[in-house]
């Protein structure tokens, strides 16, 4: 009598076992960030400080911090926005989750209204040239190509002629919204030097618990959730 579980199954098997186990190459990763309430500028330079933390990454470059005008309700204060650029091993969700987890740590609540003020916002701009179309995340970021507070920092730090998937050019894309990006301002250092990657900065990482252990189990969720999606290109 044969076995169900034959030498197909058990080759099947290997193949996503292996690839469970295989090291993930670092892909390269644009974030936007963003805030307008509970000291603005505060909270993105914690954030950029806590980028640094997660797990398998690194940040390459950061954009210079920028004052823009709200979109969407005017009755709320202006934005600090700035776009950070990482290399990381981390897949999609998983990385989606760690930001929504420092989110969280600023006291981020979403209620489901769209474009109201915010004491932080992590979105995921690119993922190397990867498109994505998942309920929890779309990359390129869908809204990304007409937000001057997206595009003037993503071209502080992106390299000459960036392609945005699905999108065009950085350099077009970023001239069809001239006007708007015309009132941004570009804010300055601090008199301190402070540095974004001081380890004596005067708002450290150390305030937060962002160690790789207070990531695992919600962390370890979104692996399964993305390897679950991706299981079927492997069978």
């Amino acid at each position: 009598m044969s076995s169900r579980g034959g030498p197909r199954s058990a080759e099947r098997k290997q193949m996503v076992e292996s690839s469970s186990e295989t090291p993930t190459q670092r892909v390269t990763v644009y974030l936007g960030l963003g805030a307008n309430l509970s000291d603005p500028r505060r909270q993105v330079e914690q954030a950029l400080l806590q980028l640094q933390t997660l797990p398998g990454s690194e940040v390459t470059a950061v954009s210079s911090l920028y004052r823009t005008l709200p979109v969407g309700p005017a009755d709320q204060p202006d934005f600090i926005n700035a776009v950070a650029r990482i290399d990381t091993q981390l897949e999609p969700l998983v990385l989606l989750t760690a930001l929504q987890q420092i989110e969280r740590q600023h006291g981020r609540i979403r209620n489901g209204q769209r474009w109201g003020p915010r004491t932080l916002d992590l979105d995921i701009l690119l993922i190397g040239e990867q498109v994505l179309a998942l309920p929890q995340l779309c990359v390129p970021h869908p809204q990304m190509h007409c937000r001057a507070f997206v595009l003037g920092p993503l071209a502080e730090i992106a390299p000459p002629g960036l392609e945005i998937p699905g999108q065009g050019r950085l350099d077009d894309l970023l001239a069809a919204v001239a006007d708007e990006a015309g009132t941004m301002v570009r804010l300055r250092a601090d008199d301190s030097g402070r540095s974004y990657f001081s380890a004596s900065a005067r708002f450290g990482a150390s305030e937060f618990d962002v160690s790789e252990n207070h990531y695992h189990d919600e962390l370890a969720c979104a692996q399964a959730a993305w390897r679950a999606h991706r299981l079927p290109d492997l069978l």
